[in-house]
């Protein structure tokens, strides 16, 4: 756990809180042993039975006296004051001081995480305080909420208790993942080239024709040769021209949870490349009002902003034209549906859309056998696999994976 966040928060008195203070079972049994002693002990005249009556509630009675005595805790939560990477291993730290002199006791403590119980875990109560670790799940990106906590004391012996909840709440911000891209030669994102089967001209002769390099104008990508010799091939009069980059998370409601942290986690690679590349980028989702600019200065707020993107039926807003379109989308959805909502090969210069599956294999197979891996028609690249870091393998293989859809 790195960069401690500490937030204190004092518990009052509890007798004045208004708690109640009751028995445990065990404290209960023995109360009952102490009556029947002091009963029996009284009637028989008999010392030994009416001293272990006394010895029993005054056992019985220091246990309630020590928690009704008690004068305030003070609570603090030691937390990350940063957003942490989704899938980090991370753990959170409770610290438990009485304020004041206090008896020895314990105290059972059940911190919620994320709206759920974790099991509870009970710790000795001294003058010197109590510390508490407990695991953090980061397996979904957004808001973890953590409290708030139940925390019951124990007087001596276990015979009393007593109730009290830390009504603070905290949170903590996952993002998802950045992953690592690998690109081609052609230096930029592989995806510049995928509008190739709508190039029109650009040569037919290999002699008339240069590798691609980034800046080129990819309208003129000559869609038949590339598939030939593997590689990107551009006429050679081409002019320089600016890449620009749209992403769009398609988050409709009923996609799995697990399955959307992997979409969240392509997108947040997508845009935080685009930036360090220096391309101009934008980003959207269902039930945004427009797109949204990302850049260097403001990523961290980008990729908080897709990390809390919420699963909704709304529709995407229109996405701007430009030179390439990545979308992400899940099992649900319908490539060529969302290409023509998009405007695919009409508006972008080329669209590739992202779909995580969800289905198992290796990384070649990439999941479902039985669905192909990699469809590009009318200037729209289809690429399928089943996790982020596969999808993003492909992508970084985009050469080969547009000669293998054009033969």
């Amino acid at each position: 756990m790195t960069a401690p966040n500490p937030a204190s928060n004092p518990l009052p008195n509890p007798a004045r809180a208004g708690r109640r203070v009751g028995l445990t079972g065990r404290g209960l049994a023995l109360a009952i042993v102490a009556g029947c002693c002091l009963l029996m002990g009284a009637l028989a005249r008999y010392p030994g039975l009416l001293g272990l009556g006394i010895a029993a509630g005054v056992s019985v009675g220091v246990s309630m006296i020590g928690l009704v005595t008690q004068r305030g805790l003070t609570v603090t939560r030691t937390l990350p004051d940063r957003p942490i990477r989704r899938l980090t291993v991370l753990s959170g730290r409770m610290s438990i001081t009485p304020r004041a002199s206090a008896p020895g006791g314990e105290v059972e403590v059940t911190e919620r995480v994320a709206g759920r119980p974790l099991t509870p875990q009970r710790m000795s109560l001294d003058h010197q305080g109590s510390v508490l670790d407990y695991p953090i799940s980061t397996d979904l990106p957004g808001p973890v909420q953590i409290g708030p906590a139940q925390l019951r004391f124990f007087g001596f012996a276990g015979l009393a208790r007593m109730r009290l909840t830390d009504a603070t709440q905290d949170l903590v911000m996952v993002l998802a993942r950045s992953l690592p891209m690998r690109m081609p030669e052609n230096g930029l994102l592989p995806v510049e080239a995928l509008r190739s089967d709508e190039v029109e001209g650009g040569g037919t002769e290999l002699r008339s024709l240069r590798p691609y390099a980034p800046g080129d104008d990819l309208r003129k990508v000559n869609a038949r040769i590339s598939a030939r010799v593997g590689r990107l091939m551009i006429r050679q009069d081409a002019e320089p021209s600016v890449s620009s980059v749209n992403v769009v998370v398609d988050n409709v409601s009923g996609t799995e949870p697990e399955t959307y942290a992997e979409m969240l986690d392509v997108a947040t690679s997508v845009v935080g490349f685009a930036v360090r590349s220096g391309l101009p980028v934008t980003w959207t989702g269902r039930g945004r009002d427009g797109v949204d600019s990302a850049d260097a200065d403001g990523l961290t707020a980008t990729e908080l902003a897709i990390a809390c993107l919420p699963l909704t039926d709304d529709s995407s807003p229109r996405v701007p034209g430009g030179d390439l379109t990545v979308v992400v989308c899940g099992p649900q959805g319908e490539p060529g549906e969302l290409a023509h909502r998009l405007g695919g090969g009409h508006d972008h210069r080329m669209m590739v859309i992202l779909q995580l599956d969800g289905g198992g294999g290796s990384d070649e197979a990439g999941g479902d056998a039985s669905a192909p891996r990699a469809e590009a028609t009318r200037g729209v690249l289809v690429l399928r696999a089943a996790t982020a870091e596969m999808v993003l393998r492909r992508l970084s293989g985009i050469d080969s994976n547009l000669t293998g859809a054009a033969r």
